[in-house]
């Protein structure tokens, strides 16, 4: 009988991946430092919900919008108006994934997410 293999380090960052069965290089460079998310919410202090999901929850058209909202904006908020706690929190890692984006910061139903644009208008500070 053998030992265990040790299973290596993107083995276990895959389980933090926001999609389940996706590999996490495939997100890794979303990850915003501490410094770079208070001054996006601080960006996004005075801006109001681009997008509301409804009773109908996360449609593709909803998604199409978002896509849309963040290729323009790069920072934007989203209004999620659709179920509990745990749902709201489904939703939150279901846009990430599939807009390709970073969840900045949520208080209650509104959501923020940051994209960075192919030319971007945002600077991050420094690490």
């Amino acid at each position: 009988m053998g030992s265990p293999q040790p299973q290596s380090a993107l083995g276990v960052l895959s389980a933090f991946c926001p999609l389940p069965g996706h590999d996490y290089l495939e997100y890794s460079h979303l990850m915003l430092t501490g410094k770079e998310r208070r001054y996006l919410n601080a960006l996004a202090h005075d801006l109001k919900p681009v997008v509301t999901v409804g009773n109908a929850g996360l449609t593709d058209n909803v998604i199409n919008e978002i896509d849309i909202a963040l290729s323009v904006h790069e920072l934007i908020k989203v209004k999620i108006n659709h179920g509990d706690h745990d749902t709201r929190a489904q939703i939150d890692t279901e846009i990430a994934g599939r807009v390709r984006c970073n969840p900045v910061k949520n208080i209650g139903r509104v959501f923020i997410y940051y994209r960075p644009a192919k030319k971007p208008n945002i600077k991050l500070p420094a690490a």
